[in-house]
C-alpha cells in the first residue's frame, strides 16, 4: 500500500456546519448536544403512552435540525413534496464542498466512493403501504361494518399520518448506490461511483477500495464520503435495544449523532 495524500475536506456534524467550525469543535473540546427538534421524529416524542410501553424516550444529541441546500447549483426541483431525502441532500452538499476546496475539474477521471447504510425511516412508508391490508385485518377481528367509501377515507386518513406518498425523487432517493451517481453526474466525472454499505466498517472498506483503485487504474482522485443520519425514531430506538442511550452528553451509553463527512484522496 502507498500513503494516500488527503488534498480536501468538508465535515457537517450536528449543528457543526464546515471543516472550519469542526476543527474548532475538536480544538476546543466543543459539545453540540441539543433537545430533540421539533420535527425530527413526526410527532412520535409525544406518544408519551407509547413510549411508556415501549420503556423509550427520546434523548438528547448531536441532531441536524436543518441546513441549507443550493437546489439550483444541484439540479434538483425545489418541490417541498416531492425532495429527495435529507441523506441524499445532506451526502451531496458535503461531497460538494470538499471536491471544490481540492480544486478538482469537472470531467476529471475521478472516483467516488460513498460510506451509507439504508436508513431506517425507509419503514414509514413500508408501514403507510401495509395499513390497507391491516385495516381490513382490524375491522374483521372487531366484527365492525362501514361502507366501500368509508373503508377508503379511513384507510387514507391512516397513511397520510403515517407518511405521505413518496413521490419520483423520494422513492429513488432511498435507493442508496444512487448518491455516488448523483456526485460524479453533478461534476462529470468519468471514474466509478461506488456506494459501500458495511456497517461500522464502511469507511474503512472504501479506503481499502481507494488505495486498490489507485494502483489498479488511472484515476486521478478520489473522493472518500460517509453519511449517517443515526437520530431517526427507528434508528435510535433499535439502537436501545442493543445497549443504553445516552440522555445527555454526560452519561455513559450510545451518543447520538449524525452527520456527514468527506475527504478527497490523491
Amino acid at each position: 500500500a502507498e500513503a494516500m495524500a488527503i488534498v480536501g475536506m468538508d465535515a457537517y456534524f450536528g449543528d457543526c456546519a464546515g471543516i472550519e467550525n469542526f476543527v474548532d469543535t475538536v480544538k476546543n473540546n466543543r459539545r453540540h448536544f441539543r433537545a430533540l427538534p421539533t420535527m425530527r421524529w413526526s410527532g412520535i416524542e409525544k406518544e408519551t403512552g407509547l413510549l411508556n410501553q415501549l420503556a423509550f424516550a427520546a434523548p438528547a444529541g448531536a441532531y441536524i435540525d436543518q441546513f441549507e441546500m443550493d437546489f439550483l447549483r444541484f439540479k434538483i426541483p425545489p418541490n417541498d413534496k416531492d425532495q429527495l431525502i435529507p441523506q441524499q441532500l445532506l451526502m451531496m452538499k458535503v461531497a460538494d464542498n470538499a471536491a471544490m476546496q481540492a480544486g478538482l475539474k469537472e470531467g476529471a477521471n475521478v472516483a467516488v466512493l460513498v460510506a451509507m447504510g439504508v436508513e431506517l425511516d425507509l419503514h414509514s412508508y413500508r408501514g403507510r403501504v401495509n395499513l390497507a391490508t391491516q385495516i381490513e385485518t382490524a375491522l374483521a377481528r372487531s366484527g365492525v361494518a362501514i361502507s366501500e367509501e368509508q373503508r377508503n377515507e379511513l384507510t387514507n386518513i391512516a397513511k397520510d399520518s403515517i407518511a405521505s406518498a413518496a413521490q419520483l425523487n423520494q422513492y429513488t432517493s432511498f435507493i442508496g448506490n444512487i448518491m455516488a451517481s448523483r456526485i460524479s453526474s453533478l461534476w462529470d466525472f468519468s471514474g466509478p461511483a461506488i456506494t459501500v454499505s458495511a456497517e461500522e466498517n464502511s469507511v474503512y472498506r472504501c479506503l481499502s477500495l481507494a488505495d486498490n483503485l489507485f494502483r489498479t487504474s488511472d484515476v486521478e482522485a478520489i473522493i472518500v464520503a460517509a453519511v449517517d443520519l443515526a437520530g431517526s425514531a427507528e434508528n435510535v430506538f433499535l439502537r436501545s435495544r442493543f445497549a443504553p442511550i445516552s440522555v445527555d452528553a454526560t452519561s455513559n451509553g450510545i451518543n447520538v449523532g449524525e452527520g456527514a463527512g468527506s475527504v478527497v484522496l490523491k
